[in-house]
């Protein structure tokens, strides 16, 4: 009893996979033919398989080949238990890898933004911490000057309260070193006019001043 099957059946059944631009596929029967191909299954029909194929589809698992058609290829094949035919599928290797580059790819722009990212805050966070400090710099600055010092918020809570605490303490030396010059201004004035002779002195006995009235009087 003989059974005649048309090869182009096979050719059919690999053509119904609908393998994307890149891809092959082949079935080998028993004797290492080819039995049909997805590309050019006419000139390869019933024609030997190439040497280094022969070897790569031997067994079943992944390899890697120069094809038929020159091309470098990753692919795998299977071996039917019943009749020893071995269907092959493979990919040029350019394909096969390519979406490995893209994901490395996109994982390293991923990386890069991350990195860059975390720059910009490092950034911003010293920022928000020099920022404040070249404010107290600059207002103690100022408050050695005699002047009023006022800081802006910074939206920092600790920095905004030791900032008003700063704030707090500069106006109230403020106040002082002007209740102290009111002071010592009207206490000038009442030794200048006064009729007596005034005179101070250190503790060596050397005159530090004296008003008008001494003057007169002691030339």
């Amino acid at each position: 009893v003989a059974i005649l099957v048309d090869t182009s059946v096979f050719f059919d059944v690999l053509n119904s996979q609908r393998m994307p631009e890149g891809w092959a596929g082949g079935i080998i029967d028993g004797s290492g033919n080819f039995i049909t191909r997805s590309r050019n299954p006419e000139q390869w029909a019933d024609k030997p398989v190439p040497e280094n194929w022969r070897v790569a589809t031997s067994k079943e698992g992944f390899f890697e080949l120069t094809t038929v058609d020159g091309d470098v290829v990753n692919g795998a094949n299977v071996i039917s238990p019943l009749s020893g035919w071995g269907l092959g599928v493979s990919a040029q290797k350019d394909i096969f890898v390519a979406p490995i580059r893209q994901t490395l790819l996109a994982t390293s722009i991923v990386s890069g933004s991350v990195t860059l990212i975390s720059i910009m805050l490092a950034i911003w966070a010293a920022r928000k911490i020099t920022k404040p400090i070249e404010a107290l710099e600059s207002g103690a600055e100022m408050l050695k000057r005699g002047e009023p010092v006022r800081f802006a918020p910074t939206g920092v809570p600790e920095v905004d309260r030791a900032m008003h605490a700063f704030d707090v303490a500069s106006q109230a030396l403020l106040r002082h070193e002007m209740a102290l010059s009111e002071s010592e201004a009207r206490l000038k004035t009442i030794v200048e006019s006064a009729l007596d002779a005034i005179i101070t002195s250190d503790e060596k006995g050397i005159i530090q001043s004296f008003n008008p009235m001494a003057h007169q009087l002691f030339g």
